[in-house]
């Protein structure tokens, strides 16, 4: 009986561990994105305001479909607070936002009228 309750806790303490673990490795500047442009997001480029390059598409070779979303997430050690973020679409147009405030967003949706609304 005491093996019984001793596994039970340690799985209780294992399921606990593992449910927080996710939030343990986010950033502050995580957020879900989510295209409501009418549009495929084709590639879609984020980077701190205060950089004068574009990183690589973090989209790769994925397409971010209209009606979709996509959670974006960054490393623990990243510090920077405000970001632009740049879309291209299928139709070859490109979007870009400038001093996303991450840390105080943490869903964005892309409308189909250019804006980016935040939550």
């Amino acid at each position: 009986m005491k093996s019984f309750k001793l596994l039970k806790v340690v799985l209780v303490a294992l399921i606990f561990s593992v449910a927080l673990s996710g939030t343990a490795f986010a950033g502050r500047q995580d957020f879900l994105l989510i295209n409501d442009t009418g549009r495929d997001i084709i590639s879609l480029y984020i980077t701190p305001s205060d950089t004068f390059f574009w990183d690589d598409d973090i989209l790769g070779v994925d397409i971010l479909e209209n009606g979709d979303s996509e959670y974006i997430s960054f490393s623990r050690r990243e510090t920077d607070r405000y970001w632009d973020m740049k879309a291209t679409f299928s139709n070859g147009n490109e979007w870009i936002w400038e001093d996303i405030d991450l840390f105080r967003v943490s869903i964005i949706t892309l409308r189909f009228d250019g804006a980016a609304i935040q939550y």
